[in-house]
């Protein structure tokens, strides 16, 4: 609470106006005559006066003898304490009243906040605009924001002596082993996109629409043959549901032995990379044990169109910083079907490029 010290002994808790009103009256005449003594010993015209203090005496008509009123901060806890130091100045009831409400105003708006008023956060403005808050990052697509890539290098397989994309055919591919690759490739992508979004329905509460939406900015970066081509699939989505269609459209095909030898080295590298990911052993078993098989399905259709039995895989690189690569690669294999079963087709359509059925 703060405190004044009159220029006698007595002193109030409150600041000033008990005083005043209780005392006032009484000593009105006495320090009347006490200020104009005062004013003629030390020739002080009351016209010098401060301004507002000398028309807060005029208004009243009287004034007592009070001290400068200044203020000390005492501040050694977390309630401030203030007091009010005086020297001899001439100030009126009305204007230590005015002066103590002042005070009172300032000192519990500096503790307590006005209604609406809030107090003010406890980090520098605008920096939650340029550091993302991290609890949140996954939610903002992680989810929104993209991050920097870490590459991952995986070398090529050695457990034969022709690579994947070097298979040497002594005749074309049939037009019946195009079929039953074709017809493969189209249930086992079916397959695998309900594999992969029943597990992010079940540990994710995400469809796959949403998935796709929130992982948006980020990629995978998985390096083979079939890259640029997956790049260009198109993700069609419903707005009334959560479904999602895959296409690929192209016009240019090139000789079979080249298409299937890029078509078998990206089917090799994905299932490689599907069978390396460390993931709960629940997660291995319901869900990707079985996406490994459809993939190992389609290598099979592909090399025995090729009349070869196996190959060794290229060497490759992907994005280990992915926010969900188990997603991220799931979503990578049924984009990759999607681009062999356009390449598959193509190659039906065309002329001369497939040997027939005897």
């Amino acid at each position: 609470m703060a405190k004044i010290s009159s220029s006698s002994s007595s002193s109030i808790s409150s600041p000033c106006g008990g005083f005043a009103q209780r005392r006032v009256a009484k000593l009105q005449a006495k320090n009347q005559a006490k200020l104009e003594q005062n004013l003629s010993q030390k020739d002080i015209d009351p016209n010098e006066q401060n301004p507002t203090i000398s028309a807060a005496a005029a208004a009243t008509g009287s004034s007592i003898v009070l001290t400068t009123c200044t203020y000390a901060n005492t501040n050694t806890n977390a309630n401030a304490n203030y007091r009010l130091h005086c020297g001899q100045k001439n100030i009126s009831p009305a204007k230590c009243l005015l002066l103590a409400g002042l005070f009172l105003s300032l000192t519990s708006s500096s503790i307590w906040p006005l209604s609406g008023v809030f107090a003010l956060p406890r980090h520098m403005h605008g920096r939650h605009l340029i550091l993302p808050h991290q609890h949140h990052v996954h939610l903002r697509s992680a989810d929104s924001l993209a991050i920097n890539s870490i590459l991952i290098k995986v070398d090529p397989a050695k457990k034969t002596s022709q690579s994947c994309l070097k298979i040497k055919m002594t005749t074309q591919p049939t037009r019946k082993s195009i079929e039953d690759a074709l017809n493969t490739t189209e249930q086992t992508k079916n397959s695998i996109q309900c594999l992969l979004e029943e597990w992010l329905v079940r540990d994710h509460d995400l469809s796959l629409k949403m998935a796709i939406q929130r992982y948006s900015l980020h990629q995978l970066d998985l390096e083979h043959p079939l890259r640029e081509a997956i790049k260009t699939v198109k993700v069609n989505d419903n707005d009334n549901d959560d479904s999602v269609h895959f296409s690929f459209e192209t016009s240019e095909i090139g000789a079979p032995v080249e298409e299937l030898s890029k078509i078998l080295d990206s089917l090799e590298i994905v299932r490689h990379l599907i069978n390396s990911l460390k993931m709960p052993k629940e997660l291995w078993r319901d869900t990707f044990t079985h996406i490994s098989e459809k993939m190992t399905h389609n290598i099979f259709m592909a090399t025995s169109a090729m009349g070869i039995e196996k190959c060794d895989r290229s060497g490759y690189t992907y994005n280990n910083n992915h926010a969900n690569v188990m997603y991220a690669v799931g979503l990578e294999a049924i984009k990759l079907l999607t681009v062999v079963q356009g390449k598959y087709e193509l190659m039906l359509e065309s002329e001369g490029l497939l040997l027939d059925d005897v």
